[in-house]
């Protein structure tokens, strides 16, 4: 089976391409969120050969890692969710902290390779994320508020 280049919306399905190596990833904040910028991907597969989940590094350039993501395929896109309860704090208007570690971090991710070598690895690809903060219900009524950040990304393999 050859795998092609991904599928824009209204194409035919398309096997998933196997995520390996590292990638130039570039954030597009949306509606309000705070910027994440570029970043740089290092991607481990899980298997010897073809796609399948991949264990993922991510780090501002010159910055250390932030902790290892695993990205499942489902539906030929990879994608990741995960829940951190206790957070972050909340935090008035005045600066100071209004409950300490009540915020429930929620995050949604997808990817979807566009380009993909004749060998069926992924050149590039896009994709999606949404932080979801819920403040715990005894924070709500001390002034807490929900809030939503989304953000698209494109990723590029890095040579060598």
């Amino acid at each position: 089976m050859a795998l092609v280049p991904g599928a824009a919306a209204g194409e035919r399905h398309v096997a998933p391409a196997r995520m390996t190596g590292q990638y130039r990833v570039v954030y597009r904040a949306l509606a309000g969120a705070k910027p994440i910028g570029v970043r740089v991907w290092g991607v481990v597969p899980t298997c010897k050969h073809g796609a399948c989940a991949v264990d993922i590094t991510s780090r501002a350039k010159g910055a250390t890692r932030d902790g290892t993501l695993r990205f499942r395929i489902r539906g030929g896109i990879y994608v990741r969710s995960s829940s951190e309860p206790g957070f972050s704090d909340c935090v008035g208007s005045s600066g100071h902290v209004i409950a300490y570690r009540v915020y429930t971090r929620q995050i949604s991710q997808h990817l979807r390779a566009t380009r993909v070598s004749p060998l069926g690895r992924t050149l590039s690809f896009r994709g999606a994320a949404v932080y979801t903060y819920r403040p715990a219900a005894a924070a709500v009524g001390r002034g807490c508020k929900p809030s939503v950040q989304r953000y698209t990304f494109t990723g590029t393999a890095v040579a060598g």
